[in-house]
């Protein structure tokens, strides 16, 4: 009986701890999660992301019907 009683405790005490160190993570996790939630941060993301896959638009007119 006592070693159920030992064994629940444990696990009790650990079932904690693990919340304990999740509670840590989500609120490492929020102001980044926010900083992205924002519109000029999700602007930027997508502006670096397709800085260099698009073409550049050439600047002489005569070279913008091939383009």
């Amino acid at each position: 009986m006592d070693l159920k009683k030992a064994e629940l405790k444990a696990n009790e005490q650990r079932f904690a701890e693990e919340q304990a160190f999740r509670l840590k993570q989500d609120t490492r996790r929020k102001p980044k999660d926010e900083q992205e939630q924002s519109l000029t941060a999700r602007v930027t993301k997508y502006s670096d992301c397709l800085k260099n896959v698009l073409p550049r638009m050439p600047t002489d007119p005569g070279e913008m019907i091939s383009f």
